[in-house]
């Protein structure tokens, strides 16, 4: 009999200690779960941030379904793409300002070009021959002085301070004319043309006794008529002609 009690006693210890090992045991397992979880909740938060990326790469830059394994590969395809982009849009930018550069300095030769016409006469019809040169002219002139020695001579501007100068010639038939001056001044006299030519120079005399005395010279060039003569104080007049 007393065999038997301390056999079951021993029982009873051994087998509380098994469960009490075994709790212990449970709650270590249910803590490293409960890690674990929290460890794929993290996880999967990452994974659906990246699946959310991988959805908008898909449906906006990529536009088919690829391989997250390739994305490497398309990632430099698609900056090759943008660098080709990039260059091409800096070379399209420094042409477009080239042309704009040239169009700028096309349009002020235009310009140039559109003044000297209007104001040298430009390819205005010349005449062809001496009766031709009848009607009114307006002159468009400039001074210019000889300075120098003999050997060594030049012009330089004159600033016409005492020149009255021929604005404007009006050959009226063949003999009479009537010239005009920038002072206002206007003298009906006789005229003469002298070896008229289309391809080089010639002269009209102007003259009325004391009052008048011009030898006015006359060429035709490609760019209108030019003439002059010599005023006052030894000043050379020279510019250009064109019918009104």
């Amino acid at each position: 009999m007393k065999k038997l009690i301390t056999l079951a006693l021993f029982i009873t210890f051994c087998s509380s200690s098994v469960f009490g090992q075994s709790k212990s045991d449970l709650l270590l397992q249910i803590d490293s779960l409960k890690k674990a979880n929290v460890l794929l909740k993290k996880n999967l938060d990452s994974v659906s941030q990246y699946t959310i990326v991988y959805k908008e790469i898909r449906k906006k830059v990529v536009r088919y379904n690829f391989k997250p394994a390739d994305f490497p590969k398309i990632l430099d395809s698609i900056l090759t793409r943008r660098d080709s982009t990039v260059l091409g849009t800096k070379l399209l930018h420094d042409s477009l300002s080239r042309v704009n550069t040239q169009n700028l300095a096309q349009k002020d030769e235009i310009a140039k070009l559109k003044y000297f016409v209007e104001e040298f006469g430009g390819n205005e019809v010349q005449p062809s021959n001496a009766k031709d040169l009848m009607g009114v002219w307006g002159l468009n002139l400039s001074g210019y002085k000889v300075i120098g020695d003999t050997a060594r001579n030049g012009l330089v501007v004159d600033k016409l301070t005492n020149t009255d100068k021929l604005v404007q010639i009006n050959l009226i038939d063949t003999d009479f004319a009537e010239v005009q001056f920038t002072s206002g001044k206007t003298i009906k006299c006789f005229y003469k043309i002298n070896s008229f030519s289309t391809n080089g120079a010639y002269y009209i005399d102007f003259s009325k006794g004391d009052d008048l005395n011009i030898r006015l010279y006359i060429i035709q060039t490609e760019t209108g008529m030019k003439v002059s003569y010599k005023g006052k104080g030894n000043t050379l007049l020279y510019g250009v002609m064109k019918r009104i």
